[in-house]
């Protein structure tokens, strides 16, 4: 009895070492895609390690805390807002960037799922939509319009793989619906986040530039009660370069 109890010990150690070994490896092949996708596309970028290094700093992010809820409570893993992570990129890089981020991450982020296929197919197709609707963040409205793609998006193609695996929807699960309205809420305070890089990595998003160029700022308005001509002057250039 003791002989099998060891061996049934050194077998269940060995398997958590090899999973272990396993995600590492994940882990491992999903930094050089990125890293490689960043070579081939942006090699300036590599060339500035602020620029690489909140990539880098949201993927592991954006995979260790899912990870985390996952192991917590089943299908928690749906109330982490994975679709902030493509808003977050297309605001400081480009819709490019944030699309491929976001299939290695969903990618990276299924090995802790309970259902891995349902996981992403229907992560993949919210954070689509997320990255269709949102081509600049300039304004609130448009951060709160992508929180309802995404909603809109994760419960149609969780109903779709409902139908397509099971052929009903017997098996429909509010509660996961709901994990989505939650997931939504959350998808609409990006601006946190995008607030934290701007301030740790000294980036510019196209939100403060909105903000710096409002004309009732308190600085823009004293200038043009002080100096109308270089007002209207620096007005007509900031145009000329958007």
């Amino acid at each position: 009895y003791e002989a099998t109890l060891d061996k049934q010990t050194h077998n269940d150690r060995s398997r958590r070492v090899n999973t272990l070994l396993g995600q590492t490896m994940m882990v491992a092949l999903a930094f050089t895609l990125i890293f490689g996708f960043l070579a081939f596309y942006y090699p300036e970028r590599l060339r500035q390690p602020k620029r690489v290094l909140p990539v880098m700093l949201l993927t592991v992010v954006f995979f260790v805390f899912p990870a985390i809820v996952a192991h917590m409570f089943r299908s928690g893993i749906y109330t982490v807002p994975l679709a902030i992570l493509p808003v977050i990129l297309t605001v400081f890089y480009d819709s490019r960037t944030s699309f491929f981020v976001y299939v290695i991450e969903i990618a990276l982020c299924s090995v802790v799922a309970s259902f891995p296929l349902e996981f992403m197919f229907v992560e993949l197709i919210a954070g689509t939509a997320v990255i269709f609707s949102l081509k600049e963040l300039s304004r609130r409205s448009e951060l709160l319009r992508s929180a309802a793609v995404a909603f809109v998006g994760y419960v149609l193609a969780y109903v779709g793989f409902e139908l397509m695996t099971a052929g009903s929807l017997s098996a429909l699960s509010w509660r996961l619906i709901g994990y989505f309205g939650i997931n939504a809420v959350l998808i609409s305070f990006a601006y946190i986040f995008i607030f934290i890089i701007e301030k740790l990595f000294g980036m510019v998003s196209v939100v403060t530039l909105v903000e710096l160029s409002d004309i009732n700022n308190r600085i823009l308005r004293e200038l043009s009660q002080e100096c109308p001509g270089t007002f209207q002057h620096s007005m007509a250039v900031s145009n000329l370069a958007t």
